[in-house]
């Protein structure tokens, strides 16, 4: 796995040839962090390991390596970097995700990127392209991501989070944005809110956001 420094650090391999599975695992585990946290941090670091694999991973066909060969780190087979159809599946998820948490179209653009290139080949593998089936949905369906809009300390904003953190919607998104915070606020503006109420929760489908919910229950119901 690429190490993270202090800071918001960059990313320093670690021993040996990192492995895309570490980055796309970590990428994924540092998502639910920040989802269920609502602390960017966790975000920040996500995009940086994103970043570094789609730097550093990435072949010419569009699909991504299993590792980074490293001179006189790589013997035999293993300085032979090959692409894997579950760990791209996981990484193309992990940048869709990515761009519902900041709005930024290149994410998504990358993630159909490998899609794309594993196209031709993904029925071969049978029911062990599952996770390309699943990163393929998310990518089609475009499933509901949920702005929870509100001060991280708000007793309300906190039910409306957890609220919507339990709905059982497979692929959902929720993110908790806080009006008041300078980092959320390119966020706050490409979600375009309109005048936006807070605490509430948004229920965004694709560039278009329905109005806020304010109330638990109601949220719930919406939802079901």
């Amino acid at each position: 796995m690429a190490a993270a420094g202090a800071g918001p650090p960059p990313l320093i391999p670690g021993p040996g040839a990192p492995l895309l599975v570490d980055q796309a695992a970590m990428t994924g585990a540092l998502l639910d962090a920040y989802e269920v946290s609502g602390e960017r941090q966790w975000l920040e670091r996500a995009l940086e390991l994103a970043g570094w694999a789609c730097q550093r991973l990435r072949a010419p066909d569009g699909r991504f390596l299993d590792r980074l060969a490293l001179p006189g780190q790589s013997a035999g087979l293993l300085s032979r970097p090959l692409p894997a159809l579950e760990e791209n599946a996981a990484i193309a998820d992990a940048l869709l995700r990515l761009a519902e948490f900041t709005g930024e179209a290149p994410h998504r653009e990358r993630a159909l990127d490998i899609l794309m290139a594993w196209a031709p080949q993904y029925s071969r593998y049978g029911v062990a392209a599952a996770s390309y089936g699943s990163a393929l949905l998310r990518y089609l369906e475009r499933p509901d991501h949920l702005i929870v809009l509100g001060g991280r300390a708000d007793p309300a904003t906190r039910r409306l989070h957890a609220a919507a953190l339990a709905t059982p919607q497979p692929l959902r998104t929720v993110q908790l944005l806080d009006p008041a915070d300078p980092a959320d606020a390119g966020r706050v503006a490409r979600a375009d809110l309109g005048a936006a109420a807070a605490p509430a929760v948004y229920v965004c489908r694709g560039t278009t956001c329905f109005p806020p919910i304010t109330d638990v229950r109601l949220l719930e119901y919406r939802l079901e």
